[in-house]
């Protein structure tokens, strides 16, 4: 039977098991830059990943419910969203602002009865929003302070037989260096276990794009690994690159084989 990836997501869970990674030969394009980054705020920080929330889990009658739920940028904390902010929530965002310490100290709510410690991966974080996946290579910031926030409209992804086709321009008015795009896979079998592929890019001006083709899904010691997320590494002054983009939230479907 095929078998999803939201299901093994959610299945009995180990400590995971990354592959090398892999870089492929595909050609990195670079088109000249544009505008699209025209007409933005000068000075202050950049921050690119997915809106979420994070918040502590509260279980009064046996039922888990959320108490103390903020919003966050990848995994920094910001303020709270407005209504219609509010509906960007785990889409790729661009925000401008400043990174730093939380204006205020925050009062926090007394949790009421312990919830069972659910079996998770150790990369694996819980959310209100559901289940979040830790990466390395991001940059993280304590707390960021937004005066600006919009869609990621650079980063899009489709499927294009047995490859996954990945656009990337640059989202912000400054200079990218060191990027690269990493997809990440889960295994289809067993217990979820982990892959990734990386296509290095190196510096991206700004406006500049680039596309990748990476496979949808690849084969490793344990079977096989269907592509779970687009992750975007990169650094530039003034910017904090959390971004890792499940490919269903960019409108890629893809589900397992079936088992022989």
């Amino acid at each position: 039977m095929t078998r999803s990836l939201v299901a093994i997501l959610f299945a009995s869970a180990c400590t995971p098991t990354t592959a090398p990674p892999q870089t492929t030969d595909t050609a990195t394009t670079k088109p000249e830059p544009t505008d699209s980054v025209a007409a933005v705020p000068e000075g202050g920080d950049w921050y690119v990943g997915v809106l979420g929330q994070r918040g502590t889990p509260d279980c009064p009658r046996g039922e888990q419910t959320w108490i103390d739920v903020e919003p966050t940028l990848g995994s920094t904390p910001t303020q709270p969203l407005a209504d219609a902010e509010s509906k960007w929530l785990d889409q790729p965002v661009v925000a401008h602002g400043l990174a730093g310490e939380p204006p205020t100290p925050r009062t926090r709510s007394t949790v009421t009865a312990e919830c069972p410690t659910p079996q998770a991966r150790s990369d694996w974080e819980l959310t209100p929003r559901g289940t979040r996946v830790r990466r390395s290579g991001g940059k993280p910031a304590q707390f960021f302070v937004r005066d600006s926030l919009r869609p990621l409209a650079e980063l899009t992804a489709r499927q294009d037989g047995t490859q996954l086709v990945i656009d990337f321009r640059n989202p912000v008015p400054i200079a990218l260096t060191d990027v690269a795009i990493v997809v990440h896979y889960e295994g289809c079998q067993g217990k979820p276990l982990t892959m990734l592929r990386e296509h290095p890019v190196g510096a991206l001006a700004v406006g500049a794009g680039v596309q990748a083709k990476l496979d949808t899904l690849t084969v490793g010691s344990r079977g096989p690994h269907l592509a779970y997320s687009v992750q975007i590494v990169a650094t530039g002054t003034d910017v904090y690159f959390d971004l890792d983009v499940p490919v269903r939230v960019l409108g890629v479907q893809l589900e397992c084989p079936e088992r022989g």
